[in-house]
């Protein structure tokens, strides 16, 4: 919040005006990348259980994954049946829970969501949501509506013009982390050959999820990249590229019949045929982004609910109140656009208690179909990484040199001591240690005209997601060619409304 006195109106158009995209999308050719991974859609599929009526169809198609700098890239689809998603910044839905095209690596016609604004959108979702006190601000965020086709349908047609004069107040520092949050997003994208739009990407994984389908369940194994942001479907998993054999065997732990189950849970394994041609197509560390995007899940949820519930938290010794705590601040600070991620892995486990209590609190995530069976999967799951995730700590913590003689120790792991020329020297650092920061957050911004009091301490976020993210959209609708249609989007850029 600013000191002192609340910046004029004027102040208020002058920061909207000077938001434009000063980051240049870089242009490449095609022969200054390299490629790193390339998968034919021609899949081998497997069924367990023998359904017989449950078919899949193959495709004949292939992916490029392309390196450039030492980062990976796939190609944003712009024309042919995707031009659709691509006539306004806000397409109709929440982002959260909702792949758009060109993730899934098995199938490629899957996919829902906007296949550029998808990312930065989903982080401006989340979090309004994770500092939600009852109700999700994401529904309560100003200008709201009574569905969420009314919700994107208002934010997409406001004009700042006829809001500013309404605005007494807006928090800097918000606007601030939401430019630095834009400019790291166009940052992450090339216009190659001046007309095609890729975007940095992470690296392929095997995916595990489940859905409802004709009286049973589908539970899938495809390769896929992980959602860009965070996702909130906690029972979509993801494995290392060389790790098939530990997707199988959670799909198989899903698929088990439970006491309970109205319809089967039928496995399938759709793999198709990829060669990874780049190291920068492989990735290692999955397991610590599950764990971490789990324990993200849990914080919020566990906190959300000792707000509702006042005392409930009592319950709970002072280490996992603190553990709980820390992972929520650790949470606040996560920006996945910008790649500024929270440590929360080693609180997952006392998060894991916690949420054990609530019972299954789900309200922005959501652990699967039936929330008290995939509840417990998701359980089970995040013990077993988390200890395995402990476990690997400490090691590393014993094995680090300490003390003033650090270029001479050796570590002896048989005995579990650090030693230096015969001396044993103390561990200095506390494991896990860490300031907190206060959880006391100063309204956003102050309006006139609301009504509610509520919806005023998001106004700043609302006017920063309402007004930048058209802004922004049209500015990257201009440095690709991209198929026209008359829509209300196109009109507002011609009357220069943007």
């Amino acid at each position: 919040m600013t000191r002192g006195r609340p910046p004029r109106c004027a102040d208020v158009r002058d920061i909207y005006l000077a938001c434009t995209l000063d980051h240049e999308i870089e242009e490449v050719s095609r022969s200054e990348m390299e490629t790193a991974f390339v998968v034919s859609q021609r899949v081998r599929s497997e069924f367990h259980a023998g359904y017989a009526k449950y078919k899949h169809t193959k495709y004949e198609d292939k992916t490029e994954l392309l390196a450039f700098d030492g980062r990976l890239y796939r190609r944003i689809p712009v024309d042919g049946p995707w031009s659709r998603l691509l006539g306004n910044a806000f397409d109709g839905h929440e982002y959260a829970g909702r792949p758009e095209p060109g993730l899934n690596l098995t199938v490629t016609q899957d996919g829902k969501a906007s296949t550029v604004m998808s990312p930065l959108a989903r982080q401006f979702e989340w979090q309004l949501d994770r500092e939600s006190a009852l109700d999700s601000r994401v529904v309560t965020a100003w200008p709201h509506g009574s569905h969420t086709y009314d919700r994107a349908d208002r934010r997409e047609l406001v004009d700042f013009r006829e809001i500013h004069d309404s605005i007494e107040d807006i928090d800097i520092a918000i606007q601030h982390e939401t430019q630095r949050t834009i400019e790291a997003f166009v940052g992450r994208m090339l216009v190659v050959d001046g007309s095609h739009l890729w975007m940095e990407c992470g690296a392929p994984t095997w995916r595990v999820s489940h859905q409802e389908a004709q009286q049973h369940v589908a539970v899938k194994i495809e390769l896929a990249h992980g959602f860009d942001g965070f996702d909130c479907d906690l029972s979509r998993r993801y494995f290392a590229l060389d790790d098939l054999e530990g997707a199988e065997q959670h799909a198989a732990q899903v698929s088990r019949k439970r006491k309970g189950d109205k319809n089967p849970y039928i496995m399938s394994k759709a793999i198709p045929e990829f060669e990874v041609l780049d190291a920068s197509a492989e990735t290692k560390d999955v397991m610590d982004g599950e764990l971490s995007r789990i324990g993200y899940a849990l914080a919020t949820e566990c906190f959300r609910y000792a707000r509702k519930h006042v005392g409930w938290v009592d319950q709970f010794s002072p280490q996992q109140r603190n553990s709980l705590l820390m992972a929520y601040h650790e949470t606040l600070a996560t920006n996945y656009v910008s790649g500024k991620m929270g440590n929360v892995r080693g609180h997952v486990l006392d998060l894991c208690d916690i949420w054990e209590q609530t019972p299954y609190a789900m309200t922005y995530c959501t652990a699967g179909l039936s929330k008290y069976r995939d509840g417990k999967i998701l359980l089970q799951s995040a013990r077993e990484i988390g200890t395995a995730n402990a476990d690997q700590a400490f090691r590393d913590e014993l094995a680090r040199p300490v003390g003033p003689r650090a270029q001479n120790r050796a570590c002896t792991r048989e005995n579990k001591t650090l030693a230096t020329n015969g001396r044993l020297w103390p561990i200095t650092r506390v494991i896990g240690h860490s300031s907190v920061a206060s959880t006391k957050y100063p309204p956003a911004a102050r309006c006139r005209r609301c009504s509610i009091s509520d919806n005023c301490r998001d106004r700043a976020t609302s006017v920063l997601f309402t007004t930048y993210f058209p802004r922004l959209w049209h500015q990257l609708r201009g440095c690709v060619s991209i198929p026209s249609r008359p829509n209300t989007f196109q009109e507002r850029a011609a009357g220069g409304f943007l």
